[in-house]
């Protein structure tokens, strides 16, 4: 067990957050640059069985699943796990789209290589930076061999606080996931166009591969 504990390790942080009015991760709706890779089956070619790691209110979640995706979210908090499923029932998709309570680092062997795809959404700028490390083995874990990690990147610039959440720099993606032993490969990166105002010029799409052994 860690003897250091981050308040965002803590699931009642996350729930008091919710509880206390419309979180400000929560972009009311799914955000463009996700909705478009969504559906461009070339650069998802093979793509069927998706997580999104701290799936929020399910948003993003949902709409992968309108777009024909078989989809799991795992959150933390019960509250967003509890509404998401709500929104999926309500929206009929109950049967495409489930919703977890998970804590997303102790995702283990009954998940290990099941998915084609990871989504990634201001889930990574939650976790403290002590523990990034800790996030690339459960992503590692999840994903098939030459699976794909969709990370929509964001704060790219630094939110003048503690955290969370916290900067997420280009490097700190590179430096995880692109270099040593194991290291994926980079399939897509821009910064988009369309990603909503107040998160316009702050975001970085990254799209990864996992080795395929």
């Amino acid at each position: 067990m860690r003897e250091v504990q981050f308040n965002e390790d803590d699931p009642a942080f996350w729930e008091r957050c919710y509880e206390e009015g419309e979180p400000g991760w929560d972009a009311g709706g799914p955000v463009p640059p996700l909705v478009r890779v969504a559906r461009d089956r070339e650069l998802l070619a093979g793509v069927e069985q998706v997580a999104f790691v701290g799936s929020g209110p399910g948003h993003d979640a949902l709409d992968w699943a309108r777009a024909g995706y078989h989809v799991m979210g795992f959150d933390f908090a019960a509250p967003a796990v509890r509404a998401a499923n709500e929104r999926a029932r309500a929206a009929g998709l109950g049967e495409r789209c489930r919703f977890q309570r998970a804590d997303l680092f102790e995702l283990g062997e009954p998940y290990a290589g099941v998915f084609d795809a990871v989504v990634e959404y201001t889930c990574f700028c939650a976790i403290h930076p002590e523990r990034r490390g800790e996030y690339r083995e459960v992503v590692e874990r999840i994903l098939r061999p030459g699976g794909l990690l969709v990370g929509l990147w964001f704060p790219a610039s630094d939110p003048g606080e503690n955290g969370p959440p916290y900067r997420v720099r280009r490097e700190d993606v590179s430096r995880l996931f692109l270099r040593g032993r194991g290291a994926f490969e980079l399939v897509h990166e821009e910064q988009p166009p369309d990603s909503i105002p107040r998160r316009l010029g702050r975001e970085r799409l990254m799209i990864l591969r996992k080795p395929l052994r």
